[in-house]
């Protein structure tokens, strides 16, 4: 099944009775808002983290699916009109979802692709987990090559947050920028603070002298 009807399915396992044939109460309606921002950030992490990053098409377009023939739907396209989904293949009640290109969600994609593309330190850099509360459901760390850094906070919590991340002595004397959106921060005394909404992430660069 497509990345975003996982979201929308969280308690079945991966690649395990995710089809409407083998599951009966697989839930085939569109994500909601939330679960795109589940989605949105869930693919920060994919972009930002060691290794390469896989997309399966349509996924950036706003596409979802079970399991075999509802993930080979054809490709959602800007410049076409799709036919809304309204039927479910053994006749029970599911809402009317509109097929339509996701214009914000390819956005974000094609921005956090971009991003990785211009860093080396997304690209190739080191990895470095920095300290956070296992509490407050968040994930911080470090890439560097060279003289490239970058610092990725991922606020996993559905509740706004104001959360501290301790820099190594390298880190911590570099002007920073946030290069994803507006969302404000501070370094004092080698803490990073930055108040983030709910299941929604940051990435700051930096570049030593």
């Amino acid at each position: 099944d497509r990345l975003s009807s996982q979201i929308v399915n969280p308690d079945t396992k991966y690649d395990k009775n995710v089809n409407v044939n083998d599951n009966k109460d697989y839930n085939v309606r569109k994500p909601n808002a939330d679960e795109i921002k589940t989605q949105k950030l869930m693919v920060l992490f994919q972009m930002t983290y060691p290794g390469a990053p896989t997309v399966y098409y349509g996924d950036e377009a706003g596409m979802w699916g079970a399991d075999d023939p509802d993930e080979r739907k054809p490709m959602l396209w800007a410049d076409m009109k799709f036919e809304k989904e309204a039927r479910h293949p053994f006749g029970l009640d599911r809402p009317v979802d509109a097929n339509v290109f996701d214009r914000d969600l390819f956005s974000y994609y094609s921005r956090l692709i971009h991003l990785r593309l211009s860093s080396p330190a997304l690209k190739r850099g080191s990895f470095m987990a920095l300290p956070t509360n296992d509490k407050s459901n968040v994930c911080a760390y470090q890439r560097s090559f060279e003289r490239d850094h970058a610092v990725v906070i991922l606020n996993n919590s559905k509740d706004d947050q104001n959360i501290e991340v301790p820099l190594t002595n390298e880190l911590a004397g570099l002007k920073w920028k946030n290069v994803l959106n507006s969302t404000q921060i501070s370094i004092r005394q080698k803490t990073l603070t930055v108040q983030m909404k709910g299941k929604s992430g940051v990435v700051l660069q930096a570049k030593a002298k």
